[in-house]
């Protein structure tokens, strides 16, 4: 079996929610502003390596090299890149809404966005089966286990 992110073992939700808490505060004090450190700390935090991040995350190792780069906040990640990071981490929400004001946006009232918002709030330690499932019930596109 996979090795799991460290972050599952912070936030999941057997983990009391004081304790959630503080490893969530402790985490996002710790993060950079700029999208590209942001990135490379929670990859170093995450305890995997390198080479089983893209799988993890359902993105390729050419996105993530470009993410790592991004020093100057001017990459164009989507939200769905984004929240598939997050969650293939098991990191809590306000992580993920962290890396997207790295980007420099908030999120919008539109469906789609409100949508992966959602998914990043509420179902981010949901199996990805489940995941899929809810993002077909928003009529978004579903998440494959390697989705390049």
């Amino acid at each position: 079996m996979a090795k799991q992110s460290k972050f599952y073992d912070l936030f999941n939700l057997d983990v009391p929610e004081v304790e959630r808490v503080k490893n969530r505060n402790m985490l996002l004090n710790s993060l950079s502003l700029c999208f590209g450190e942001a990135i490379k700390e929670l990859c170093e935090k995450s305890g995997l390596l390198k080479k089983d991040i893209p799988d993890r995350v359902y993105l390729s190792v050419e996105m993530l090299r470009k993410w790592r780069k991004d020093t100057d906040n001017i990459l164009n990640a989507e939200l769905e890149s984004v929240v598939k990071f997050c969650y293939g981490l098991y990191l809590p929400p306000e992580v993920c809404e962290h890396l997207w004001y790295c980007l420099g946006h908030i999120y919008r009232k539109n469906d789609v966005e409100q949508s992966y918002k959602e998914v990043s709030q509420y179902y981010y330690l949901e199996t990805l089966e489940e995941i899929n499932e809810i993002l077909k019930s928003f009529k978004l596109k579903t998440w494959q286990d390697k989705n390049y």
